[in-house]
């Protein structure tokens, strides 16, 4: 795989390494998109979104920020934490970040923040959420995602999630900014070889659709017909095509 980028992640090197890569698989990875996609749009965001969409990567992230921002903890006398969530997608694979009011940046979530009040000890009552399991969050396997990716053309991307109304619909943007998987903290989880070869094939083999495992098309004879060069009415002296005949 060539890789054209303006920028330099982790496993741009393992190209080089191995002869440079196949030329015939070129991943375009720009720092920023010019030309944003309409996530909303590809997983048909109406209504309850939760039940209206297979990915539980998507479907966890949304109760990891209603849980982080629920008016529920005014009730109990917890300060409701203002939090920003994103997911980042790579082909099949989801990573979940979180900011806090205070923090600078974003950080891969951890097992503290499933938690679902900032001091769980104290008000371990208040709540019976869904159980949330932190390698369900990170350097999680889920394959619907990569229909997601195919439609919007690309193999690495991250989105924002905030809450669009109070019915539990949610508002979902991919970032301008193709997150640096080294940078955000992946390389913890999946080396450069293993990335640039998962990479490759996604790209080269995955985010198209392959001839060989869609639906046979069908061809009338009549346009078998025409195909061999034949003109349809006048090639059979007189022979009638039953489809001309009414």
């Amino acid at each position: 795989m060539k890789i054209k980028s303006n920028y330099k992640d982790y496993y741009d090197n393992v190209a080089y390494r191995f002869g440079g890569g196949d030329p015939k698989i070129v991943y375009v990875r720009p720092h920023k998109l010019i030309d944003i996609p309409d996530m909303e749009k590809e997983i048909k965001r109406t209504g309850h979104f939760q039940h209206r969409f297979k990915s539980k990567s998507i479907e966890n992230i949304t109760i990891l920020y209603d849980r982080n921002n629920s008016e529920e903890n005014l009730r109990y006398g917890i300060s409701k934490e203002e939090t920003d969530i994103r997911g980042i997608i790579i082909g099949e694979y989801f990573f979940c970040q979180i900011k806090r009011v205070g923090d600078e940046n974003y950080r891969l979530v951890r097992e503290s923040d499933l938690r679902n009040t900032p001091n769980p000890r104290k008000h371990a009552y208040c709540f019976k959420p869904e159980i949330l399991k932190i390698d369900e969050f990170i350097n999680y396997k889920d394959s619907t995602l990569l229909d997601i990716c195919k439609n919007v053309a690309l193999p690495v991307f991250s989105f924002q999630i905030c809450k669009f109304n109070n019915r539990g619909s949610y508002h979902f943007e991919i970032n301008e900014l193709i997150p640096n998987l080294g940078k955000v903290g992946v390389a913890s989880f999946i080396s450069d070889v293993d990335i640039y070869q998962y990479l490759s094939y996604l790209i080269g083999n995955k985010m198209k659709d392959c001839p060989d495992t869609m639906p046979p098309i069908i061809v009338s004879d009549k346009d078998k017909i025409i195909g061999h060069g034949f003109d349809y009415k006048t090639s059979f002296r007189g022979k009638i095509i039953k489809e001309d005949v009414k």
